[in-house]
């Protein structure tokens, strides 16, 4: 998918209902995922949701995996200044949200070998303004 901000499938102020209308409306009836490679990227900062979210979503979809978003530099895109690459400079919060997704799969599916995998779209870096950016070197590989 693409990266689905929590705030928007799942506000703070809206029920567990709310979030299975938000994926029918974006991935469709569930039944019509029997065999899949669908990956479901979340961009979130607050692990409690982000694990509610992880533990319902699977219940209703056959995901491969599920994705943490610790990646997107622009606020148009979705990595506001508290969440996508924002997250790359608060690796305990990273942390925290990587756990809050493992957790999510845990209580929504019981077998371990059924569970999809976890992963993390992050960049080789990020800088605050231009003057720290420079060429990789031979030590960056």
């Amino acid at each position: 998918t693409e990266m689905e901000k929590l705030d928007d499938i799942f506000p703070k102020s809206k029920s567990v209902d709310y979030l299975q209308t938000s994926l029918d409306k974006r991935l469709g009836p569930p039944q019509s995922y029997d065999e899949t490679n669908l990956v479901l990227q979340l961009g979130s900062n607050d692990p409690d949701r982000l694990k509610v979210c992880v533990e319902h979503a699977v219940q209703s979809y056959s995901f491969r995996e599920i994705n943490l978003n610790c990646g997107c530099p622009a606020i148009e895109s979705g990595g506001a200044s508290t969440y996508g690459a924002s997250l790359m400079k608060q690796p305990q919060l990273t942390g925290l949200l990587v756990d809050s997704v493992k957790r999510g799969l845990e209580a929504g599916i019981s077998s371990e070998s059924d569970r999809p995998n976890v992963s993390v779209k992050c960049r080789i870096g990020l800088f605050d303004d231009a003057e720290q950016m420079r060429p990789l070197e031979e030590g960056d590989y």
